[in-house]
């Protein structure tokens, strides 16, 4: 009988025999539940020799119907996730039974002889990419997806203006293209950085003697144009030239749907003092938050009505985001007042009210600390 080879991938599943001479004799696609179990129904078709090696590549103990896989040291059964046989190394792991496979987690841990259950590789392969010799990048199998570089364009005639262009764009596009090749094949970000910034320093040379080319200059628009992009798109809406406060346009826009409504708990009151910044627009606060904000509503009182009674059983104030976050844009800046639980109440009538009527937080535009 001539050798067999196996060929087996990281995770326990059988794909090819080979023959001494190389030859594909048998091709078998093998799914299993993670301890082992193979599937049944649709798992049992045989592409040339058929074989008794399935999980893990080892051989399946058929001969008594027990479904038992020997895996060198130890006979196992898939179906109970156990092993038949004492572990020979049980002294070294006394927390765990001997008899449980891969610590009871097949999915972090393999157990490739028997002896010891023994991390698996993470990420799987096919999750990383190491051709060319870079560092493991995870890639969830998409370096097998490559960004084609594009060729400049020449344009004819009167069009050197839109060959500019093209180019321009062409080159900026290339750009994302060479850091996306760049990154699935295991280039760091501070290799890409460091190739780059040496070849604007190149650049930046031609320009200063006189030699740049026309690439250049597009290859200088292109990253003037992503600069300007990026910044765009980073930078938070501000509205520095406005006198009118967030305040004030919450207060219009609440008589625009409710000519009648009290607006008096929706901005800071005739009493407000003291106040902190609010970390988020979330009603969970920490203990320094609270205390300060009892501290204040207890010797300035409520924002609102002025009381240092926070009526409630507790002594607590509600710490009081203003302007109101339900009111507002997300990201608006707000601080935090102390409010008794009459104050606290009525703001949240309100707010409800304005929103059932059609309130829009939208025609808010938001003042930021910054300005």
């Amino acid at each position: 009988m001539g050798c067999l080879k196996l060929h087996i991938e990281p995770l326990p599943s059988l794909r090819v025999i080979h023959s001494k001479k190389g030859q594909k004799v048998s091709k078998n696609r093998g799914s299993y539940y993670p301890f082992g179990l193979k599937h049944k129904g649709y798992n049992n078709v045989v592409n040339g020799t058929d074989h008794p090696y399935g999980f893990g590549g080892k051989e399946e103990q058929n001969e008594l119907g027990l479904g038992w896989v020997d895996i060198t040291a130890r006979n196992y059964d898939p179906a109970i996730g156990r092993w038949m046989n004492l572990d020979p190394l049980a002294e070294q792991m006394r927390r765990h039974s001997p008899y449980n496979y891969a610590f009871n987690s097949p999915v972090y841990f393999i157990d490739p002889d028997g002896m010891a259950p023994q991390a698996n590789e993470w990420p799987p392969k096919g999750w990383w990419y190491n051709e060319t010799g870079g560092s493991k990048v995870i890639t969830l199998g998409l370096h097998n997806i490559k960004a084609p570089v594009l060729d400049r364009v020449k344009f004819s005639g009167f069009s050197k203006g839109n060959e500019i262009i093209a180019n321009t764009l062409i080159a900026g596009y290339n750009s994302v293209a060479s850091t996306w090749n760049g990154a699935m094949n295991g280039e760091t970000l501070g290799d890409m950085t460091s190739d780059g910034i040496a070849e604007m320093g190149n650049m930046t040379r031609r320009v200063e003697s006189g030699e740049a080319t026309v690439q250049d200059v597009e290859n200088i628009l292109a990253m003037t144009a992503t600069a300007a992009v990026l910044y765009k798109v980073t930078t938070p809406r501000t509205n520095k030239k406005s006198s009118v406060s967030t305040t004030d346009q919450i207060i219009s826009e609440a008589k625009r749907v409710h000519p009648d409504v009290n607006t008096t708990t929706l901005e800071p009151g005739p009493n407000a003092g003291s106040s902190i910044p609010a970390r988020s627009t979330s009603q969970r606060f920490n203990a320094t938050e609270r205390a300060t904000i009892n501290e204040i509503g207890g010797t300035e009182g409520c924002h609102t009505c002025g009381s240092t009674n926070s009526g409630r059983a507790s002594g607590n104030f509600t710490p009081d985001h203003q302007p109101v976050s339900s009111l507002v844009p997300v990201g608006t800046s707000q601080r935090l007042y102390p409010h008794c639980a009459g104050c606290s109440s009525s703001q949240g009538g309100t707010t409800s009210g304005l929103l059932r009527k059609g309130y829009n937080a939208n025609n808010i535009i938001p003042l930021f600390d910054n300005q």
